[in-house]
């Protein structure tokens, strides 16, 4: 496995249309761009955001680049939106899959039920490692998996 860390994040605050980022959700976004880029030392070229189809998600990932000051591979995944009826933890482990080759850090951009059950399902069916606790992440939270010391932490 050539992956050295997965971030699964929420989607930043979004506007009553569920559309637009509000203007702390574009602020949150770019400090986790901030954040990605200073803490796990992610780069072009070793780095690639994924996110669901929804609009909020995909300017999640759009202002955390802005956040790094860099321009990453970015795609976007239907099988990584959820909601209350559908959460598909399978479509999303295929999505991850399918992008984890040569890259160094992967940045998932998710929904709440998501957020919630993809890092235990990572984490004890990927890298079957102890049991990440399931968390509940307010918008524009989540949580960084060390792929290769098998460590999370809430971000």
């Amino acid at each position: 496995m050539d992956l050295k860390r997965l971030i699964i994040l929420r989607h930043c605050d979004a506007d009553d249309s569920g559309k637009f980022l509000t203007q702390a959700g574009n602020d949150r976004a770019v400090e986790l761009g901030k954040l990605i880029k200073e803490r796990f030392n992610s780069r072009p070229g070793k780095t690639i955001v994924i996110s669901s189809e929804a609009l909020r998600a995909i300017r999640t990932a759009y202002w955390i680049q802005i956040g790094t000051g860099s321009i990453f591979r970015t795609k976007t995944f239907p099988g990584l939106y959820s909601d209350e009826r559908n959460c598909f933890v399978s479509h999303a482990l295929a999505a991850i899959d399918g992008c984890r080759e040569n890259m160094e850090t992967l940045v998932v951009i998710t929904h709440l039920e998501m957020a919630e059950q993809l890092p235990h399902s990572f984490g004890s069916v990927v890298l079957k490692m102890p049991t990440i606790p399931r968390q509940q992440f307010d918008r524009g939270h989540g949580i960084a998996i060390d792929c290769e010391k098998k460590t999370w932490e809430l971000i």
